[in-house]
């Protein structure tokens, strides 16, 4: 099944069940056993039983084609074009976000969003799309995946929208205008605040969100790499990594108790030498285990690698040449491989992630007119 990806709670479940019917059978207590193989740092059922790879499926926005096209990933990285799976949209196909837990994507289609469900087999299907002021040049979820968070470049605005049971008609909730050119929005993992790069600011917005939807200006970081464009969070939200655009650089931060950031260091994604003026920073992705972070180059075209300390600082660990603009990529959820989408090129390419951070790649596959976007489930 591809829609919901299999979680390792649920697999401890199963294990623990089936632990539970054995030593039933045999008279022994599940507590007994659970004594005698766990240790104080990881529960006995992750440690001695893992889930066989599982394939995933890419969707990638394919703005000119105005479509969404599905990609299988196998487990060794290889791409294959899921054709039977690909759909039409209304609108030139941009930024998108998944909710897991309604096996929907939102696509920003020109001035709209789009809502899209998928089946148990990760088949695509278009419920509505809620026509919008302005157009999306990213979106995230918070709430419990009951609001949208989108950024409007070029209206200067981020919006809350009320993900309701009318797809042609979410309810606008929050607009807030604090600072020019948001390029992203990206909420924590409790859905309590958002970050907002700010390009032409040079600054990072912090907002506090409420549940209903409602935004307040916290506070801003200024003085950071020129053009931060987008950014993430570690998963154990205690830092924030935001690729410069102008700057050809990622910066990271602290998270501090109050949810306001403090510069850490910043690091160059383009070798020495390479001419600055031909290169923009583009997007930027942390690995599940938060020890390596990858930007995109386009004009250098290629993926920036870097570990990341204990304390949060990034050590660059090179580049590996790519497809050309690489406007937007994704990282599976097992952390395994990265898959980068060329807009220039049309084609898409996987890469191996290995132990050290370093990325192989995997090939590449063609997908149409202008991929801009992708999201890996």
């Amino acid at each position: 099944m591809f829609g919901k990806p299999i979680r390792w709670k649920a697999a401890t479940l199963v294990v623990t069940s089936l632990l539970a019917a054995a030593c039933s059978s045999s008279g022994v207590s599940v507590e007994s056993v659970d004594a005698e193989t766990s240790s104080p740092q990881q529960p006995a059922a992750t440690e001695t039983t893992s889930l066989p790879p599982q394939p995933a499926l890419v969707y990638v926005s394919v703005g000119k084609d105005q479509k969404v096209v599905v990609l299988e990933l196998a487990v060794d990285g290889t791409l294959t074009a899921r054709d039977d799976l690909s759909l039409s949209l209304p609108g030139a196909a941009g930024a998108m976000t998944y909710s897991e837990s309604a096996s929907r994507l939102y696509v920003g289609t020109g001035n709209a969003i789009s809502t899209v469900s998928l089946d148990d087999s990760g088949a695509p299907s278009l419920l509505g799309t809620t026509p919008v002021d302005g157009e999306p040049v990213y979106l995230d979820l918070a709430t419990q995946d009951r609001l949208l968070a989108v950024a409007f470049f070029g209206e200067d605005e981020v919006r809350t929208y009320a993900v309701g049971d009318d797809p042609d008609a979410y309810p606008q909730a929050q607009v807030d205008a604090w600072d020019i050119e948001p390029h992203a929005i990206v909420v924590n993992d409790d859905g309590t605040r958002a970050y907002v790069p700010h390009r032409n600011a040079d600054s990072v917005g912090i907002y506090s969100i409420d549940e209903t939807g409602a935004l307040t200006q916290q506070s801003s970081v200024v003085d950071l790499g020129p053009g931060p464009r987008h950014l993430t969070l570690s998963p154990d939200g205690r830092f924030v990594f935001v690729v410069n655009e102008q700057g050809d650089s990622v910066t990271s931060f602290v998270v501090q108790p109050d949810g306001n950031l403090t510069v850490n260091n910043t690091v160059s994604t383009i070798p020495e030498g390479f001419d600055p003026e031909g290169n923009t920073g583009a997007d930027i992705h942390i690995t599940p285990d938060g020890r390596y972070i990858y930007a995109s180059n386009r004009g250098h075209d290629s993926i920036a690698m870097f570990s990341v300390g204990q304390d949060g600082s990034i050590t660059s660990l090179g580049t590996i040449e790519t497809q050309t603009r690489p406007r937007d990529f994704g990282m599976s959820p097992d952390g395994k491989f990265l898959v980068v989408a060329g807009q220039d090129s049309g084609q898409v390419e996987s890469y191996q992630v290995g132990e050290d951070g370093m990325l192989t790649s995997v090939g590449s596959v063609a997908v149409g007119d202008g991929p801009v976007w992708v999201e890996i489930i």
